[in-house]
């Protein structure tokens, strides 16, 4: 968690990589086009799902019938009384069938969604792939018409400009984005995972303090910034380095979630185990940046929020220090 400001030269690099993601998209976006303008719309769905290594059920008949494309059969649905025509019900950014797959109840909001006997020390999985699923959206909208492919007046197939501006896939981007947010936002972490002691005094503060400083210690200062060393690890493909620090990162909330807590620091506790914790999913994502690119460019787009967060949270954990010392 590096809070220095990223020089102009990161700063060029980043936008350079940004700039190659987008790229990338309109040449998926392109690919479909060429499905278009090649296929009939009965079978685009069939042959984008065959490319993306997974079946989706269009029968009406069929008992298998996915109307939303979240891993979860209506039928199942209404087992769990999810909504069948809302892939996410409760708005977690997690699928309604990768939530009952994984152990979580996909009727309440993570990160306190937990079902009994889930093991959660192992970590959470982040949601499906947002790549393809957005490819799996833009395939659909262009056979319901929701997105457009072609020039109503000279019937061509538009063009990746043309496209990027029509609203259905812009909203069909936004609906993806709002998603995964539960990701890279601090989560709510309910006093009840904590060992929160009500004793408050000098003695507990330093003894928290240091115990809290050992645990931090821990995770290497690394390169001046995590940006550059995202980038040389995009840019050589090793990413053992961000590999080895995500796992110090792992280590590190949960030892902070067997820490003795002074009730006074408990909500700066809680904030900075949330830095942690969403600070990895960003190592996680560079991690996973070839089988999802648009999950890693989502990370970076609110890699700048958890930096404030984390300078908030180091400037409390001071303040409240000086009251003892």
């Amino acid at each position: 968690m590096d809070n220095t400001p990223m020089p102009p030269t990161k700063s060029k690099k980043f936008s350079i990589f940004v700039a190659v993601l987008i790229l990338l998209a309109g040449l998926l976006i392109g690919g479909f086009l060429f499905i278009k303008s090649k296929t009939g719309a009965a079978n685009i769905s069939d042959q984008v799902s065959f490319l993306l290594g997974k079946q989706i059920n269009t029968g009406g008949n069929d008992k298998n019938l996915d109307s939303d494309r979240d891993g979860l059969p209506d039928w199942q649905e209404k087992t769990y009384k999810t909504d069948p025509k809302n892939q996410d019900t409760d708005g977690d950014g997690y699928l309604d069938g990768e939530e009952v797959a994984s152990g979580y109840d996909p009727l309440v909001k993570a990160p306190n969604d937990a079902l009994p006997n889930t093991d959660t020390t192992k970590g959470r999985q982040l949601p499906q792939n947002l790549t393809k699923l957005l490819a799996k959206e833009i395939s659909q909208g262009i056979v319901d018409g929701r997105i457009k492919s072609r020039d109503k007046i000279t019937g061509k197939a538009l063009t990746t400009d043309q496209l990027l501006t029509d609203a259905g896939l812009q909203q069909t981007y936004e609906d993806i984005y709002t998603q995964q947010l539960s990701d890279f936002v601090l989560p709510d972490i309910p006093d009840n995972d904590l060992n929160i002691s009500t004793k408050i005094g000098k003695d507990e503060t330093m003894t928290y303090i240091s115990q809290l400083g050992d645990t931090f210690n821990k995770i290497p200062p690394g390169p001046s910034s995590e940006m550059e060393l995202f980038y040389q690890a995009m840019k050589s493909r090793d990413f053992s380095k961000v590999q080895a620090i995500s796992d110090l990162y792992s280590d590190t909330y949960n030892k902070m979630k067997q820490m003795t807590v002074p009730a006074n620091f408990a909500a700066i506790h809680k904030g900075l185990m949330g830095v942690i914790w969403a600070t990895n999913n960003i190592y996680k994502s560079v991690i996973n940046i070839d089988q999802d690119p648009l999950k890693t460019t989502f990370a970076f787009m609110n890699y700048r929020k958890i930096i404030e967060a984390t300078k908030s949270y180091g400037l409390q954990l001071i303040m409240e220090r000086r009251k003892f010392f």
